[in-house]
């Protein structure tokens, strides 16, 4: 990150982060997770919307969905490379749907063909934070999420994966084991998944 990005970010704080774009904040992931937070604010209603009707015809738990869902942006922040000239959108909205077709073929009724899988998940290629409403709320949720409900260790755990470290690279840094870096990954998804259970979204 550049010195006077750095420097920025440290005199206007939220202000500045909340101006960036998509693209601005994948790359300011990799070092402060309230550019996260941010980011991920601005897709959830996306990626919720995108496992509601995925889940439909499937037989697939939404809430499952939405989990792997979890698991494809996380995987876009961490992959995200500015410098290709792709939007993150475009991209973010790729991996979101490889992931959930993936667990859709291995999890949906054996009576459903696979183009018809395909073709559930091609519906939802529009579905994405430019086209609809971004519940600004719900930003709030995930930071009180990444402040309050993650411990020390989940935290520091999660700053890694964002940086790119392997489960490896992890438990070898903080001499722990990768069985242990996998459980608070697998804790600290579910945390991020309670901020839009259906009760999260109830009038």
């Amino acid at each position: 990150m550049n010195g006077w990005w750095v420097m920025l970010l440290g005199k206007n704080g939220d202000n500045f982060l909340s101006d960036l774009s998509d693209e601005q904040l994948a790359e300011f992931c990799k070092q402060n997770e309230k550019a996260f937070c941010i980011l991920l604010s601005r897709y959830v209603s996306a990626i919720r919307i995108k496992a509601f009707i995925m889940s439909n015809n499937t037989g697939t738990d939404a809430d499952d969905l939405m989990q792997e869902g979890i698991v494809g942006f996380l995987n876009a922040v961490r992959t995200f490379n500015s410098e290709q000239n792709t939007k993150f959108s475009s991209y973010s909205n790729i991996c979101i749907a490889n992931k959930m077709k993936t667990a859709l073929i291995k999890n949906s009724r054996n009576d459903i063909p696979v183009d018809e899988i395909c073709e559930e998940v091609s519906q939802t290629d529009d579905i994405n934070p430019e086209n609809i409403f971004i519940e600004k709320e719900k930003l709030h949720e995930i930071e009180d999420i990444m402040g309050s409900f993650l411990s020390k260790k989940e935290l520091e755990i999660f700053r890694l994966f964002l940086k790119g470290s392997t489960y490896n690279q992890m438990a070898r840094q903080l001499n722990i084991s990768q069985k242990t870096v996998d459980n608070a990954l697998q804790r600290v998804r579910r945390k991020l998944k309670s901020v839009w259970r259906a009760d999260h979204f109830s009038d």
